[in-house]
Parts: structure tokens; C-alpha cells; sequence
């Protein structure tokens, strides 16, 4: 222990300060640096200079060596994601690799002197969410909820940011605080569709009566609300469905692309509904 290395080097930096504290975890040969430490000598001679001991120094009984029953168990406890064996007899060792793998499904590395092992690791990179972009999130999630599930709480919300990467670090915000920050200018994506259903048994001011009935029918789970004579909004106008020409039969569905999923459905079960249904 403290014989030499990087372990010595650490210690003839930090002995002099008080604030710091020196673990000795294991047996000091007689005369060694390390026995002197723990036999409380406050000046030790390290290669002809003289070293004032004035760091907190403890001993902890821990040993390295550990049998077969003893490794598995510590792996059972510290559930690690890979194991490298470093000292035993060859023929054992690969025994021990092969009931680690076959018991904990891990890798078990055994190199030899001087090889080099590599371990492929997953980085978890923390990120930051901003507290405005979840505001926005859960008011949008809740605003959508149907009011017959209003009491059911989903696990996972979707939540739409901008990642931006900084020097302190990785962050998810707003839009809106990404546009602010950045000195951009929005641009919107919105989709338009025109129907042209088989009405004819239907006469024109009963139209937009029928076709919120008929909406109504299709999205059971979703809000649908008369916004005026001729147009009807789902989920507080993210999708809107018009009747551009009072005396004509045409419907226009109209959606941002934020809403592009909702959009999509609403207009496909609208196309494939619509005439059989009016």
C-alpha cells in the first residue's frame, strides 16, 4: 500500500492538507509508507523529502480475494453490467466466466497479462426540460381529454420541444422560447383537403345539422363543437370542417401539421364515411 504508482503520487499531494482523508483498505506490510501512516507518524521521508501527514487517515478491513461463492454473490448484490476476471488460475477462472454469463446473462471478460479488454457502454446523456414546454404540454394533453375518460391518467405524455445543445449542458424547450432565443421566424405547415360526398337525399340547410351528427358518430372519443353555421371544430379546432359554399355539397378538412396524425385520421374515415352516412 502507498509503495509506488499513481497512489503514491496522490498521497504526497494531498497529505499536507487537512481537509482530506486517506482509506486504507487492506493489510500494510511492516516499514512500508502505508504502515507508517496507520501507525499515526506525522512526518514520513518519501524519495529524500519529508512529507507532513496532517489528512484524516482510516483503516477499513477489505479484502480483494474472493472465492468462486464469493464473486457470485458480490455480482448477485452490485448487479453489474459487465465482470472482468484478473487473477486466478486459468482453467477455474474460465469455470467462474461461464456460470457468470450462464446465471446473469453478462458479459465476463478474462484477459491475459497484457491484453487489452474493451467494454462496449451505453452513455445516459441527461437532458433538461424546460418548465414552459411542460406547462404547454400538460394544458394541451388535458384541454384534449374526452370528458367521459377525464378521470383516467395516461403514464406517458407526448411532449413536442426543441433540443437544444448548450456548454452546461442538453435542453428541451418551447418553440416558442427556441424562436425568441435563436432571433427565428415561425413558419406553419397547414394541410387542406376537400370532400365531395354523395349527398343528394340531403338537402342543403340540413347539411351541417347532419354532418356534426355524423362527426359526432365517427370520433366518439374526441370534442366536437358547431364553431359556426357552416364549420365545426375537433378537439378545440385543431381540425376544422367546413362548408366553404353554402349551396354546395363540398367539405374542407383543415389541419396544422402539429395536428398532422388527428388530420389524417379525421379526413380518411370522413372519406370513406361520409356519403353512406349523410
Amino acid at each position: 500500500m502507498l509503495h509506488a504508482g499513481q497512489s503514491l503520487n496522490l498521497f504526497k499531494n494531498w497529505a499536507e492538507d487537512e481537509k482530506n482523508m486517506l482509506i486504507m483498505p487492506g493489510y500494510c506490510v511492516a516499514g512500508t509508507i502505508g504502515h507508517k501512516v496507520l501507525s499515526g507518524m506525522k512526518k514520513i521521508e518519501i524519495e529524500k523529502k519529508l512529507i507532513n501527514v496532517r489528512l484524516s487517515v482510516q483503516y477499513m478491513s477489505f479484502s480483494a480475494h474472493a472465492d468462486a461463492k464469493g464473486i457470485m454473490q458480490l455480482i448477485r448484490q452490485a448487479e453489474p453490467k459487465n465482470v472482468m476476471l484478473v487473477h486466478g488460475e486459468a482453467e477455474k477462472m474460465e469455470f467462474l466466466k461461464q456460470k457468470i454469463v450462464k446465471e446473469f446473462g453478462i458479459d465476463c471478460f478474462m484477459p491475459a497479462n497484457g491484453e487489452t479488454a474493451t467494454i462496449t457502454t451505453q452513455s445516459d446523456i441527461p437532458v433538461k426540460v424546460s418548465d414552459r414546454l411542460l406547462k404547454r404540454a400538460l394544458e394541451e394533453y388535458s384541454g384534449f381529454l374526452p370528458a367521459k375518460k377525464a378521470l383516467i391518467k395516461p403514464s406517458h405524455y407526448p411532449v413536442e420541444g426543441v433540443l437544444v445543445v448548450r456548454d452546461k449542458g442538453v435542453e428541451v424547450i418551447d418553440r416558442c422560447e427556441a424562436e425568441s432565443q435563436l432571433g427565428l421566424v415561425p413558419h406553419e405547415i397547414k394541410f387542406s383537403c376537400i370532400i365531395n360526398p354523395d349527398v343528394r337525399s340531403t338537402e342543403l340547410h340540413q347539411l351541417p345539422d347532419k354532418l356534426q351528427s355524423v362527426v359526432e358518430k365517427l370520433l366518439p372519443d374526441h370534442s366536437v363543437m358547431r364553431l359556426s353555421e357552416y364549420s365545426i371544430g375537433i378537439d378545440y379546432s385543431t381540425v376544422l370542417i367546413e362548408i366553404p359554399e353554402p349551396s354546395s355539397t363540398k367539405l374542407r378538412i383543415s389541419w396544422d401539421f402539429k395536428h398532422n396524425q388527428l388530420g389524417e385520421s379525421v379526413y380518411s374515415k370522413l372519406q370513406m364515411n361520409i356519403s353512406r352516412l349523410l
